[in-house]
């Protein structure tokens, strides 16, 4: 509630832009920045699609944060993974499609690519 005169918040609820009547957050057209300041970037990017969806399947407020916890989450990993392997300077492996096998003089091509395919036999 506002005081009688000078139209500044009295109480706490108000300063943090609750609706009086109704007691219902009031909407703040600076939720992406606010969000961006608090490091929530993935979760900025995906918010409106996320909004749309879950007020179309009827969301509760916990399973929306759950979601978008999950967001941040996936994507911090994603960033942290790029970001270790940038600075470990690992170059791409070429593909044993691309592999130049006249470049080694003694290299068993067929023993390589044997022991590849058993390995890939192993892994599924």
């Amino acid at each position: 509630m506002n005081s009688p005169n000078t139209g500044v918040p009295s109480d706490r609820s108000s300063s943090l832009g609750w609706n009086d009547t109704t007691k219902t957050p009031n909407p703040n057209p600076n939720l992406r920045e606010q969000l961006e300041r608090i490091g929530l970037t993935a979760v900025t990017a995906q918010l409106d699609d996320m909004l749309a969806h879950a007020s179309k399947q009827r969301w509760s407020p916990r399973q929306l944060l759950e979601q978008l916890a999950e967001i941040e989450v996936a994507e911090r990993a994603h960033r942290s993974l790029e970001r270790r392997l940038r600075a470990s300077e690992i170059k791409k492996f070429k593909p044993m499609a691309d592999f130049e096998w006249s470049w080694p003089t003694r290299i068993e091509r067929d023993v390589i690519e044997r022991e590849f395919s058993a390995r890939m036999r192993d892994a599924i």
